[in-house]
């Protein structure tokens, strides 16, 4: 189910890379099925990256704080799956920056913690 997913994106990427959900989307993808990791890392960097920017029509709703935590939630849960958790706090930290009331990035480094 998710590979069709994964090449449906890449497909509509390379023809409108600007819509710049397409990356967040290939990322929330690959986290819910732990596959294409490396990948899903890239594109939720690139939305981040892009999002804090973004100020046309198609774009603009991402440029909010929440969006911009959800990307590091999502970069954090790579993090975690490789075994990387001081990666994973620290890009939860910094989600937190943008938006400190994200429940789930306050859940997620509460869970590290108690892990330690």
């Amino acid at each position: 189910m998710f590979g069709k997913t994964f090449d449906l994106l890449e497909r509509v990427l390379k023809v409108n890379p600007n819509h710049i959900y397409l990356y967040y989307a290939y990322g929330r993808s690959a986290t819910e099925s732990k596959m294409n990791l490396d990948q899903a890392e890239k594109y939720l960097n690139k939305f981040a990256e892009l999002a804090l920017n973004a100020k046309d029509d198609l774009n603009a709703q991402f440029a909010a704080p929440n969006w911009q935590a959800a990307a590091r939630w999502r970069i954090g849960l790579i993090y975690e799956a490789r075994g990387e958790s001081d990666k994973a706090v620290s890009v939860y930290k910094e989600g937190l920056k943008h938006d400190p009331e994200y429940k789930i990035l306050i859940e997620a480094l509460d869970k590290l913690s108690k892990g330690k």
